[in-house]
């Protein structure tokens, strides 16, 4: 027989074996990340941290990094925008824009500009956001190495924030370690689809460098509306400007386009990529896009996003950034929605409304969906990739104060469950079923996950208010157990939260100019709560109450 301690002894090691053994093959992997990864690239180096910031400068300078995007008008440019019979805003509109742009001709012509400058310059036309957008289509330069090949955007991870170095790192060894992975040496495959950009090419060779840099090899799948619609390859520039509101991207990305169209012209090479993969990671923008890159019809996927999820809930581990966490919220019942749009301070006036969001430039493409303010709470009632199968999920969700149209949509739609997701943050989960779930945070900032059970919601003269529901917040080091409904949370407090406290109002607040308060539920009792050294709470489901003022 062992003897008492030797069996103490052999179930730590077990327990051990079990903590570092990787993850069952049955094992769903979601990485959801909340946004604005504050990475090192040859655009933005300014997010290199000062320490590496020199050493980045070298790799860009020598790699002949796509520093910004160029701009440089003409005469061609300007006919292709006359040439358009429908304008967002109508025809008046359009005549102005035109006339603006001759107004401005002899200080345009000749000159590149920076993406700034060219802003800048344009500034007195007082071009909206979709013109705008069409406006940098037309007149975009494409930049050449002197090889003659398209200068591509770069990544030095190394010189980013180590949370995010951590973050991804961390997705590319699930990646390598997972069971399910076919080829156990070399680097782990992660494929990477852009399909939530408007323009899909134009972050493509970011996300390859940032995932090569991690440790991975990288592929892109290159999937859009337009791909998975053409019937004639020959078609995908104009179906992409028909589904994206995006024009001349072709001519940008010359061998991106290319890529692309090989896949179009044969189509099995998508199941085969999608076969290969050790992971797939979606990207930030637009969800809404995604999911019409993945289904022909609302609620419908295709063959191949079938094919892709399928592997998922086997255990190939799925991240997405921004949209791309956004999107993986569902179910199979098709309970769970999709946010895809909208702030607070509509939501909390006016509701959601179960509508798809509608393209860019659908005025001029003739295809809008909804006819009404762009601020406007939107969700798809059937949901997103229904991977996420405990409750809706949202993307830069403090900085961006949209707690109040998170609360709002659970509130509308009645779902129990919601998780906002902050910026430069990743919210980890592994399921063992669809309503068992471990979770776990890493990065900067928080989690905020909404419990609307026993919410109340009153409107009176004007006002709108919440009271009863739960909200908790984790930070890096925090865990969730999901048990069949059940959320049992553990806060990382290094043994200094003492007593049950209560937290700073100001921590839960937003938009507090506008009369929104998302606060302590007045006479409720205390949670368990601590305060980080950068004094950052965190906190264990603590009764709230919001109220919207008229």
């Amino acid at each position: 027989m062992i003897g008492r301690s030797r069996r103490a002894l052999f179930a730590r090691w077990l327990l051990g074996l079990m903590l570092v053994l990787p993850a069952l093959a049955d094992a769903k992997q979601l990485w959801l990340i909340g946004g604005a990864d504050p990475i090192c690239s040859s655009t933005e180096p300014e997010l290199c941290i000062g320490s590496k910031r020199d050493e980045a400068e070298r790799y860009f300078q020598d790699s002949q990094a796509l520093r910004a995007n160029r701009f440089r008008y003409s005469d061609a440019g300007r006919r292709r925008l006359a040439e358009f019979k429908t304008w967002t805003g109508g025809v008046q509109r359009h005549n102005a824009v035109l006339a603006g742009l001759d107004e401005l001709g002899p200080r345009l012509r000749g000159n590149a500009f920076g993406e700034s400058e060219w802003h800048e310059v344009l500034a007195p036309i007082k071009l909206g956001t979709e013109e705008q957008q069409l406006v940098d289509d037309v007149f975009q330069v494409r930049p050449v190495r002197r090889d003659g090949g398209t200068q591509r955007e770069h990544v030095f991870l190394e010189a980013s924030e180590p949370t995010m170095q951590a973050i991804y790192r961390d997705f590319v060894a699930a990646a390598a370690a997972n069971p399910l992975r076919k080829e156990k040496s070399g680097r782990p495959r992660v494929v990477v689809l852009t399909s939530a950009s408007t323009d899909v090419f134009a972050s493509v060779d970011y996300y390859l460098a940032l995932f090569e840099a991690a440790g991975a090899e990288a592929v892109w799948l290159p999937l859009e509306p337009a791909l998975i619609r053409a019937g004639d390859c020959a078609d995908l520039e104009a179906l992409r400007f028909f589904w994206n509101g995006v024009t001349s991207r072709a001519a940008i990305y010359p061998e991106w386009a290319k890529y692309q169209r090989d896949f179009c012209l044969h189509p099995e090479r998508l199941d085969e990529v999608v076969d290969s993969a050790d992971a797939f990671f979606f990207n930030g923008g637009d969800q809404s896009l995604t999911m019409r890159s993945l289904q022909l019809e609302p609620g419908q996927f295709t063959p191949l996003a079938r094919r892709l999820l399928a592997r998922v809930e086997d255990g190939i581990p799925l991240g997405g950034t921004s949209a791309g966490d956004a999107v993986q919220a569902g179910n199979a019942a098709g309970t769970i929605p999709m946010i895809s749009g909208g702030t607070s301070e509509h939501a909390l006036r006016f509701g959601a409304l179960a509508v798809e969001a509608n393209t860019q430039l659908c005025e001029i493409n003739d295809n809008c969906t909804m006819h009404g303010d762009r601020d406007q709470l939107t969700y798809l009632a059937h949901g997103g990739l229904g991977v996420f199968t405990l409750g809706v999920t949202d993307s830069h969700f403090h900085e961006s104060q949209r707690e109040g149209r998170l609360l709002r949509l659970l509130l509308d739609t009645g779902t129990r469950f919601g998780f906002g997701v902050d910026e430069a943050t990743a919210l980890k989960a592994e399921f063992s079923s669809p309503d068992s779930a471990q979770l776990q945070v890493m990065g900067k900032a928080g989690v905020w996950i909404v419990d609307t059970a026993g919410a109340k919601v009153s409107s009176e003269n004007g006002d709108w208010s919440a009271s009863g529901f739960r909200a908790s917040r984790l930070l890096a080091g925090d865990s969730a157990r999901w048990r069949d409904g059940t959320l049992e949370i553990t806060l990382d407090c290094g043994g200094s939260a003492g007593p049950a406290r209560w937290l700073p109002v100001e921590d839960g607040a937003f938009a507090a100019a506008i009369g929104d308060q998302w606060s302590r539920l007045p006479g409720s009792a205390p949670v368990a709560a601590c305060m980080r050294a950068d004094g950052n709470w965190r906190y264990d489901q603590a009764p709230m109450r919001l109220t919207r003022k008229r």
